[in-house]
């Protein structure tokens, strides 16, 4: 796994498709069904850093808000771990062919 600290996604996910495309194809079978919880300081941990979740003044931060449906609300019950949790959910979603794909216009 190769996550980039240049390429910092904007969104949930185009956060979760930039997780799945750092993964070998090993990598994504194990991901695929792997506890989300156990995840958390392992690949968690990673894309937090990498991607400077614990910031709240981000546009993935703010997607993240909006997908939860605090949008402009001023309330702001995510963190970083929060938003990582989401991000592998979606990756693992996506893997399992639950999700639309990646929103990203430049894919």
């Amino acid at each position: 796994m190769k996550i980039s600290k240049k390429n910092v996604p904007t969104t949930v996910d185009v956060a979760a498709q930039q997780l799945i495309d750092s993964l070998t194809e090993a990598e994504q079978e194990e991901f695929r069904d792997a506890d989300a919880l156990a995840m958390h300081f392992g690949i968690g941990l990673t894309i937090r850093n990498a991607w400077k979740l614990h910031d709240h003044d981000t546009s993935i931060h703010r997607d993240a808000l909006a997908s939860e449906g605090y949008g402009d609300s001023g309330y702001d019950p995510l963190d970083g771990d929060s938003i990582s949790s989401m991000i592998i959910a979606k990756a693992q979603e996506m893997l399992h062919g639950d999700a639309g794909g990646c929103s990203d216009p430049e894919k």
